[in-house]
């Protein structure tokens, strides 16, 4: 249940026994927008646990929350084939679809499968190659693994086993099974007064799917359907299993938050008309997994002892450990630091990441008197002596010191490696849609002539004898636009609240003109009155903040990245700001990834250690628990109170919080636009940090207006601002 995203080359440090469980996307829409690869994944992990042997499974909690393939289905699905043995291959086609297999003409791809005579072409997933298995008859006569590209067989083998290709399996009788509830539904939903005709119409056309095809894109929304209790990759764990779990009180955090975000989608998906209104599940519950996982040999590994209401805790073990420190290109100061580990009778490993670089290092050593040797890639083998230093083919980060063990253990990246870099991405308008692949059905999309539509999902046409897709935007009543792909410049994402339906525009009319006139008068008048409120800002006095303390640098080391050197420029230039007597009125712009965040942890962390208080205001709500975790686990160490403000937060628990407010109790206030309201009072507001401003309304910002006059302000943006020539 590890939260922490996995690295590939922490997993090599141990062996192939290592298996990594990822997420997967849900799709409720019937489009093609996403491929199947973090799915096969799951899948090719469930083959390995169901075929024996033991295993190290590494996942998150999201992940183990989202259904997976039932444990006895998937068993008694898996088809073995072996030298000899018979197959009906009209009842072995029927099997395959089941399965989740595509039937093609050839197969090119996981999950696909293709019969010519008494040959049969077949991808497993989790395969590496396909299998070419060939019948005399209706017997297995030979077994061989083939390259796609060029079709040829490869090595012949005595056994090949085939897996279910789908987390969601549709056995005839669960197809039947589902059509039936499905036609139930549509008959309650044309007896509602409300408008259920999306509903209706998507719900036929899944139905007609389930009869052709049994699998489509949006089958995710009928997984309660398809299974009666939703199946997990915890049922594949015995009670024998130990299951450690890492950062429980954020795992706790996270589980909370997961239960809302889910909430927040089906709410959704049922005001579109996506799902009826059933009360359908479609993930596990938190709080069940929490029992059933509280059940086995639980082991929790955190930085910190934490009280947790979710896991308890029957004996408490605490050991020390150290990072060691990056030699940066610097090899003599790792002869240094050898010895003087080696004077403490110290066993070090070194891991280098191939054989010719650690048998290199390894001689090095030796020539600098330094007893050393190099062992290979086989360490569980090796023997380790104390005082010398072992080199290791292997990955990893970051290396570390246990000192109760006398053990130290060294990456090659510490030693080499002179610098850390991110890769930059280019400057775009980040709301131009690029791709269609960047919106969704039932998304709002801003057309430059037409105005606001809402992307209905692509279509193949044909107009004047050209085959073309295009994207099908729907508008007022009837009205529908269909856009080729090439011209998707001509469309930007809807950026602001969407929590409610929108009025959509209607083609031919004028009223789009009229918005984008009333637009630019009232940016004219906007601006008017910015002019007005900079000019005041410029005559206020605000409040200058001493510079960084030890508790400030001690807060910023612990960023667990390189900071780039945009970002080091960025967190000065507001960190000068902030420390000088003019009020802060400061834009920053960066692309999803450049780190906008941090800046802004920095800078709250720099008022609440001159005793003033933060407001950070999101414009959605799952954006603002978001970043509630990101400060909570960022401040654990630190005597700061944060809290958020949201309709996640009851009434009694937003009296509470705006008590504290006022009284100063609470240092870091996070939320939606609730904390513009006129009953919130702060006890002394240094800093408003306001992320994606665009996105609020006209009377949103009149109060920001007036919470701006003489504090700090810290606006983030993805938006790109381009200056015409």
């Amino acid at each position: 249940m590890a939260q922490h995203r996995f690295r590939t080359e922490e997993d090599k440090l141990y062996s192939d026994n290592v298996l990594y469980f990822p997420t997967k996307e849900y799709i409720f829409y019937n489009i093609e927008t996403s491929g199947h690869q973090n799915e096969h994944a799951r899948i090719s992990v469930i083959q390995k646990l169901v075929s024996g042997g033991d295993y190290i499974v590494v996942t998150s909690l999201d992940a183990i929350l989202q259904y997976t393939c039932d444990k006895e289905e998937f068993k008694s699905l898996c088809i073995d084939f072996e030298l000899g043995k018979t197959f009906n291959l009209e009842k072995l086609t029927e099997d395959l679809v089941v399965m989740g297999y595509s039937r093609e003409d050839s197969v090119e791809g996981a999950g696909q499968f293709a019969i010519r005579g008494g040959i049969l072409d077949i991808f497993p997933v989790g395969n590496e190659n396909p299998y070419r298995i060939e019948f005399f008859d209706d017997e297995t006569d030979s077994i061989r693994e083939f390259d796609t590209y060029t079709q040829r067989s490869l090595d012949k083998i005595d056994f090949a086993r085939v897996t279910p290709a789908n987390e969601a399996v549709i056995t005839d009788e669960k197809r039947d099974r589902i059509i039936a509830e499905l036609e139930k539904r549509i008959r309650s939903a044309k007896r509602k007064k409300s408008d259920e005709s999306y509903f209706i119409e998507t719900t036929e056309s899944d139905i007609e799917s389930f009869k052709e095809v049994k699998y489509f894109p949006s089958i995710d929304k009928y997984v309660s359907l398809v299974y009666d209790k939703i199946p997990s990759i915890t049922d594949y764990f015995s009670d024998n299993d130990l299951v450690f779990i890492i950062d429980p009180k954020r795992i706790s955090e996270r589980g909370k938050t997961f239960e809302w975000e889910k909430n927040e989608v089906v709410a959704e998906l049922k005001e579109k008309g996506i799902i009826g209104a059933a009360k359908d599940s479609f993930y596990c519950s938190y709080h069940d997994k929490v029992h059933e996982m509280s059940a086995k040999k639980l082991i929790s590994l955190d930085v910190l002892s934490h009280s947790s209401t979710d896991f308890k805790y029957k004996h408490l073990e605490t050991f020390t450990t150290k990072t060691t420190v990056s030699f940066h290109g610097k090899i003599e100061y790792l002869y240094e630091d050898l010895r003087n580990w080696q004077s403490k009778n110290y066993t070090v490993a070194i891991l280098c990441t191939s054989r010719g670089r650690g048998e290199n290092l390894a001689g090095v050593l030796v020539d600098k008197g330094i007893r050393a040797r190099f062992i290979g890639d086989d360490a569980n083998k090796a023997n380790f002596n104390k005082g010398e230093t072992v080199i290791i083919k292997g990955e990893l980060n970051k290396g570390f010191e246990y000192p109760e063990i006398n053990f130290v253990l060294v990456s090659d990246r510490e030693i080499f490696e002179t610098k850390k870099s991110r890769s930059r991405r280019k400057v775009e308008n980040a709301n131009r849609i690029k791709n269609y692949t960047d919106i969704s059905v039932g998304d709002y999309v801003v057309h430059q002539t037409h105005g606001i539509g809402q992307y209905m999902g692509t279509k193949k046409m044909v107009v004047g004898g050209i085959t073309k897709d295009y994207l099908k935007i729907q508008y007022q009543g009837t009205d529908s636009l269909y856009i080729p792909i090439d011209q998707l410049n001509l469309l930007y994402k809807y950026v602001g609240n969407t929590d409610k339906k929108l009025k959509l525009n209607k083609l031919g009319s004028n009223e789009w003109n009229k918005t984008k006139q009333r637009v630019k008068q009232s940016t004219e008048e906007l601006a008017k009155k910015l002019v007005a409120l900079y000019a005041e800002r410029e005559r206020a006095k605000g409040f200058a903040y001493s510079e960084d303390t030890p508790w400030q640098r001690d807060f910023e080391d612990t960023f667990p990245y390189q900071e780039t050197d945009d970002q080091l420029r960025s967190i000065e230039e507001v960190k000068g700001d902030m420390e000088s007597q003019k009020p802060m009125d400061r834009l920053l712009c960066g692309d999803v990834g450049f780190g906008k965040t941090e800046i802004a942890l920095r800078a709250a962390f720099k008022a609440v250690g001159d005793s003033k208080q933060v407001a950070y205001l999101c414009p959605t709500t799952i954006l603002a628990m978001q970043h509630y975790e990101t400060f909570l686990k960022r401040m654990e160490s630190f005597p700061i109170k944060v809290e958020m403000l949201s309709r996640f937060r009851t009434a009694s628990e937003q009296k509470r919080i705006l008590k504290k407010l006022k009284t100063g109790e609470i240092d870091i206030i996070i939320g939606t636009h609730r904390i513009l309201s006129k009953d919130l009072e702060f006890k002394d507001l240094g800093l408003l940090i306001i992320d994606e401003e665009q996105r609020f309304g006209v009377a949103h910002k009149e109060r920001l207006k007036e919470l701006k006059q003489n504090i700090d302000v810290l606006t983030m943006t993805a938006c790109k601002f381009r200056k015409n020539s």
